[in-house]
């Protein structure tokens, strides 16, 4: 009886030894590598790292998903996920950009993977200057800078010191315009324009009305005229009684307004 308990002793001496050592397990074949049984080990694949993966003595073999790690979606030095973003890679608690079409967006790179974009961040740089955070001013086709002066001409009229405001909006102050169609810039004076004729300002013209021709007519340097001080001549034949043109008020028989002036008919014997 004696001897029997000890070759029992000694026989569970030898299996516990083989199990603590790995002898008498199967080898583990993971991916043509021979891993020694009843051990752990690392493996990888791909982007992900395997850790404590554990190789049974039968031969099968087991790696836990939490003691994963995505190198390709993981900052290991942080231990944050990587943000992937229309291709991009952004680390895990860090600011970015991204931009798509005319939208630059100021975004946040969560620990977890995700991420978010607040509205109020987003700029568009298609009107909007990045650098001074000034939106374009967009006149006519034409963009101009934010905070910044211009000249904006449409049709006749060329408007100086515009002002870009920076929220895009903008002004051009009446003082500051010049027509070109009624002022002469040489000068500074307004054309004087009477029946379709353009007369300079501060010059003398000849004026025919009515078969009556005036001589030594004045067109002022604001564009207004008179031929108060000449008196009409009848160039239509037959004499008949001599008229006065004027711009400026007079008492008549009969007065004509027009927005340039007026003038009077009286009959002279």
């Amino acid at each position: 009886m004696a001897t029997l308990t000890l070759l029992f002793l000694f026989a569970f001496c030898i299996a516990s030894s083989d199990t603590v050592l790995g002898q008498g397990c199967q080898q583990c074949v993971v991916e043509s590598q021979k891993i020694q049984g009843n051990s752990y080990f690392t493996y990888n694949k791909k982007c992900v790292e395997y850790k404590n993966c554990k190789c049974n003595c039968n031969g099968s073999w087991n790696c836990p998903a939490e003691n994963a790690v995505d190198h390709c979606r993981q900052n290991v030095s942080i231990g944050c996920s990587f943000c992937n973003v229309r291709g991009q890679r952004f680390s895990g608690n860090s600011n970015f950009k991204f931009r798509d079409g005319c939208n630059e967006f100021n975004c946040f790179c969560k620990c977890d993977g995700g991420w978010n974009c607040p509205s109020e961040k987003t700029i568009n740089i298609c009107n909007t200057n990045i650098n001074t955070g000034c939106k374009y001013c967009d006149v006519n086709g034409q963009k101009h800078e934010g905070n910044s002066y211009f000249t904006h001409r449409k049709e006749c009229v060329e408007y100086k010191n515009c002002m870009c405001n920076c929220d895009g909006s903008w002004n051009c102050p009446g003082e500051n315009a010049i027509d070109y169609c009624r002022q002469n810039v040489n000068t500074g004076c307004y054309y004087c324009t009477i029946d379709k004729m353009k007369i300079e300002g501060n010059s003398r013209f000849h004026l025919v009305r009515d078969c009556y021709q005036y001589s030594g007519c004045i067109c002022q340097c604001d564009g207004g005229w008179t031929c108060a001080h000449t008196t009409g001549r009848y160039v239509c034949g037959t004499k008949r009684g001599k008229v006065r043109y004027s711009s400026t008020k007079v008492s008549s028989v009969q007065k004509i307004t027009s927005s340039q002036g007026s003038y009077q008919k009286s009959s002279e014997e």
